[in-house]
């Protein structure tokens, strides 16, 4: 066992463990042996038996641990404080002249050639023995809270873990029992840790090597072309496939063994991440090289087949192509072709987003061109193209808030919307436009001119329809006085 995994090019921590508890079992095996035949240094080899075996519970502790939660980081002073005990017996057995620390005496006697050792211990040992045993318990704890969160397919290897631990720990404490009573009664802890060494080799260490369809499954998510990540239940990240091995590389934290909200916190702090808020789910968009990526996050529960879930995978799939090309139709869809400004279409969203208390006021300005109808037939079509160009700009730059938009809505005909606006505002809006008009009309070849009239929503119980109406009254009632104005070449 010790020579295959020496000969496994690459390594697990837990597999390190595993390899020194196989020492530790070795080498009680051979000062087992050699206190039976050895008369001189017998005492010697008895008290090699009992160092041999100190770090065995606390190596199979760090095992279990390790194979369990094998992508968890822990800091060296746990390792410290684990092996403290057990460093200590140690020191003691070989510091102390009567080794009373932890025997009242070690006396070799012979029969028919052999020697046995009678051991006499103290309080201390069995302190020892009960921290033992005690990490031995608290591992079998953390494999059966692992086998709660892990598909039935995979409990065997948990399970043998479970039984062997125990067995062994009820075997060595019949045996302790029985040697305290009888001195020549015969220690079994040694022959079954042996066997458990080797089921423990054979169906988790050997056997993995020849999973093929967790082999299968390891390597499509290492080369999956999107980010992904393995969560549990608490959301801390357990896995990253190599493509976000990638593109995490430059944060200043390992995402391995971390939170995943401080994980994307981190990663939008370095490449200057926002959420997007898109109709077709949770879109992220991130600098990468200078360049906009977008990501769709897609999150999957890993569940078993009676729908206890036990984690997560997260899946951050590039779709930068396709949702740079959604954008251009959505623009399309919402925007006039000839002016740039918003459509009909988008108009009514726009109310439906409006329409509520957090927005009121709210100005509605219809605007009817004009002469436009003139210009096309006097100027040609081209004309009148370029007057409702200018128009649409001149409507467009004199917004006065974010929440203000402009729409065509018809040939010669825009309304725009300002939300929390009032009657002085609206007002001063259309002065503005008129002043632009007559300032352009002055240094092109042809006049502009735009009739306007408004009207405002105050509460939301008021139809939106009757505001629309009330402004388009006003806007006829100052087309009627402009009636003789022509939209002409100037010379």
């Amino acid at each position: 066992m010790t020579v295959y995994i020496f000969l496994t090019p690459k390594k697990a921590l837990y597999e390190y463990h595993f390899l020194a508890m196989s020492i530790c079992v070795s080498s009680r095996a051979l000062f087992s042996l050699l206190a039976l035949f050895e008369e001189k240094y017998s005492i010697v080899w008895n008290l090699l038996k009992f160092v041999s075996i100190c770090p065995l519970a606390p190596l199979f502790f760090m095992f279990t641990l390790n194979y369990a939660y094998p992508n968890k980081k822990r800091r060296p002073l746990f390792y410290v404080n684990v092996f403290l005990i057990p460093a200590a017996a140690v020191l003691l057995t070989f510091t102390n002249k009567y080794h009373n620390w932890f025997f009242y005496g070690i006396d070799v006697f012979s029969k028919d050639f052999i020697y046995y050792g009678e051991n006499r211990y103290s309080p201390l040992f069995y302190i020892y023995l009960f921290y033992s045993y005690a990490l031995v318990l608290f591992s079998s704890f953390v494999i059966y809270f692992k086998i709660k969160k892990t598909y039935k397919t995979y409990w065997a290897p948990y399970l043998i873990l479970i039984f062997s631990s125990v067995f062994s720990m009820v075997i060595n404490i019949f045996s302790i029992y029985s040697i305290y009573h009888d001195s020549n009664a015969i220690d079994y802890t040694l022959i079954i840790v042996v066997i458990a060494q080797y089921v423990l080799f054979n169906s988790i260490l050997r056997s993995e090597n020849y999973d093929l369809f967790s082999m299968a499954k390891d390597v499509l998510f290492e080369n999956m072309s999107s980010i992904a990540l393995v969560l549990d239940l608490d959301g801390i990240v357990l896995q990253i496939n190599n493509q976000g091995k990638q593109k995490f590389s430059k944060l200043n934290i390992s995402p391995i063994g971390i939170h995943y909200d401080t994980l994307v916190k981190e990663w939008f702090k370095t490449n200057s991440g926002e959420i997007l808020d898109d109709e077709s789910g949770l879109v992220i968009c991130v600098q990468d090289e200078n360049k906009k990526v977008y990501y769709q996050v897609i999150e999957t529960s890993i569940s078993d087949k009676k729908g206890q879930r036990f984690g997560t995978i997260v899946e951050f799939q590039n779709i930068t192509k396709h949702y740079e090309l959604y954008k251009r139709l959505k623009k399309i869809s919402v925007t006039d072709e000839l002016t740039g400004v918003y459509n009909r279409r988008f108009l009514r969203s726009v109310l439906d987003k409006f329409d509520k208390e957090e927005y009121l006021p709210l100005s509605v300005i219809y605007g009817d061109v004009n002469s436009l109808k003139n210009a096309n037939d006097t100027m040609g079509h081209d004309w009148g193209d370029k007057i409702l160009k200018e128009i649409a700009d001149i409507l467009q730059k004199n917004l006065p808030t974010e929440n203000s938009f402009v729409f065509r809505v018809g040939g010669d005909e825009f309304v725009t919307l300002i939300a929390n606006s009032d009657e002085d505002l609206a007002q001063k809006y259309i002065n503005c436009v008129y002043e632009n008009c007559r300032d352009l009309s002055g240094n092109s070849l042809y006049n502009l001119s735009i009739s306007l009239g408004y009207g405002i929503k105050r509460d939301v119980n008021q139809s939106i329809d009757e505001v629309f109406s009330f402004a388009d009254r006003k806007m006829y009632a100052k087309k009627n006085k402009e009636k003789s104005f022509d939209i002409s070449p100037t010379s």
